[in-house]
């Protein structure tokens, strides 16, 4: 007696429950992870995104970096640098690290006065301004390498940033 609700399998095919089982097992864990790909990639985990954004401090506030915590090496990256005047001059803001070997700067601005490089590090100097107004520089960036980097950024001779940046590639 055969039963009716059962599927009828073409003669000569031969089908193992062992196999399906790991077919479904394997399209389920499958689908799982495309969605957890997907909602990270939605929050920023890649790049652009709630969890990607970052705010770097010194001790005192006066240097702060929104930055980006996650990039591609195919995509454009801002960052905005805010620091407060220190009565001098000139207010001299130094990039360091790894910021040089790993990045290329596509923009600045406002443009500085000087810019020069000194031992692996970006110096860029603006004219002061009193502690009311603070300076803002934004910077436009490529990555050029992937991997972790390390950038640190200084005020005159203050204490400097340190972030980190995850570049995918």
């Amino acid at each position: 007696m055969t039963d009716k609700n059962a599927p009828v399998t073409p003669r000569g095919v031969d089908e193992r429950p062992r196999w399906i089982a790991v077919e479904q097992k394997i399209r389920a864990w499958g689908t799982l992870f495309l969605f957890i790909f997907t909602f990270a990639g939605t929050l920023g985990v890649f790049s652009k995104g709630y969890l990607s954004d970052g705010v770097a401090q010194d001790r005192a506030g006066n240097l702060s970096v929104e930055y980006e915590r996650f990039g591609r090496i195919i995509s454009d990256m801002d960052m905005k640098i805010t620091w407060q005047g220190s009565g001098a001059s000139v207010s001299t803001l130094t990039l360091g690290g790894d910021f040089m070997d790993r990045y290329e700067v596509l923009t600045l601005n406002p443009r500085p006065q000087r810019a020069y490089s000194r031992d692996n590090q970006l110096i860029l100097e603006y004219p002061a301004t009193d502690a009311q107004h603070p300076h803002t520089l934004w910077i436009g960036l490529q990555p050029r390498q992937a991997g972790v980097g390390r950038a640190t950024f200084r005020v005159d001779r203050n204490d400097p940033v340190t972030l980190f940046q995850l570049i995918y590639p």
